[in-house]
C-alpha cells in the first residue's frame, strides 16, 4: 500500500528525470552539430568564411567560420559563430570555444550571435576578417559588429600554440568603436609601418569631429592592446 505522499514524489522523480534525459538529448545534438575536430571538407562545406592567418609562430593556419544554426539571404547571414582552426599542412580542424562575436543588446543582456555580409568581404562591412602581419608580427582575425549609426565594434584575435585568443583593449579592455569604412577614405584596421596597430574611426563631439586614427602597439605574449597615440586621418 502507498500512500498519496509517495504516489506524488514518484510522479516528480519521473518528471525531472524526464528533463534531465531531454536535456542530454539536446546537449548530444549540440556537441553534434559542432564537434570539437572536424575534417576540412566538411569544415569548407558548413563554413561561411574561410580564411588563412598565421600564427605568432608564423606557421599558417586555415580558419573556417561556423555556425550550428544561421539565418541568411542574399546580403547577410547571422549566426552564433565559432572558428574551426587547422595548421594548413593537415587534415582536420579544432573547435575553438571562444565567441567570435559578443554584443549587449538594449536590454543590456550578452550575445554571442553577430552578423556577416555575404558580399563584402575585406571592409568593416564584412564582419569578419584577417590583417595581415608585418616584420614578424602575427596575423590578426578582426570581427565587427555594427551598433547603430555606422559605428562598428570590433574584436580581435591572434592564434598562438595553436589556439584562438582574444586581444584585450587597454586600458579599460572596453571594445574599439570604429567608422563603416566607407565613410573615411575606405581604411580598415591595419598594421602601420612602425609595426603599430590603426583603428580608423569617427570622432563626434560637441567641440570637435572628424576621421581619425586610434593606434596601439600589440603585446602577442599577454594577449593586450596598449593605446599609443591618435592621429588624424586627412582629407582626399
Amino acid at each position: 500500500m502507498y500512500w498519496k505522499g509517495d504516489l506524488n514524489l514518484r510522479k516528480i522523480f519521473s518528471a525531472m528525470m524526464f528533463i534531465f534525459i531531454l536535456s542530454m538529448n539536446i546537449c548530444f545534438a549540440a556537441d553534434e552539430s559542432m564537434p570539437s575536430s572536424m575534417d576540412k571538407t566538411s569544415a569548407v562545406s558548413k563554413a561561411r568564411r574561410v580564411l588563412v592567418m598565421a600564427s605568432t609562430e608564423r606557421i599558417a593556419y586555415d580558419i573556417y567560420i561556423i555556425s550550428p544554426e544561421e539565418i541568411s539571404n542574399a546580403e547577410y547571414a547571422r549566426g552564433d559563430y565559432r572558428a574551426y582552426i587547422s595548421p594548413t599542412t593537415k587534415t582536420s580542424a579544432d573547435l575553438q570555444d571562444i565567441p567570435i562575436f559578443f554584443n549587449t543588446d538594449d536590454n543590456g543582456i550578452n550575445r554571442t550571435d553577430g552578423v556577416i555580409s555575404v558580399q563584402s568581404f575585406n571592409s568593416n562591412e564584412s564582419g569578419i576578417y584577417v590583417v595581415k602581419g608585418i616584420r614578424g608580427l602575427p596575423d590578426l582575425l578582426v570581427s565587427t559588429q555594427s551598433s547603430g549609426d555606422g559605428i562598428f565594434k570590433a574584436r580581435v584575435f591572434l592564434i598562438t600554440d595553436g589556439k584562438l585568443r582574444l586581444v584585450r583593449f587597454l586600458p579599460t579592455y572596453a571594445e574599439t568603436e570604429m567608422r563603416d569604412s566607407k565613410l573615411i577614405n575606405s581604411e580598415t584596421i591595419a598594421y602601420l609601418d612602425d609595426g603599430t596597430l590603426g583603428f580608423p574611426w569617427f570622432l563626434r563631439s560637441p567641440k570637435e569631429s572628424g576621421a581619425v586614427k586610434s593606434v596601439y602597439m600589440l603585446d602577442e605574449k599577454n594577449f593586450i592592446l596598449i593605446p599609443a597615440y591618435v592621429n588624424e586621418i586627412p582629407n582626399e
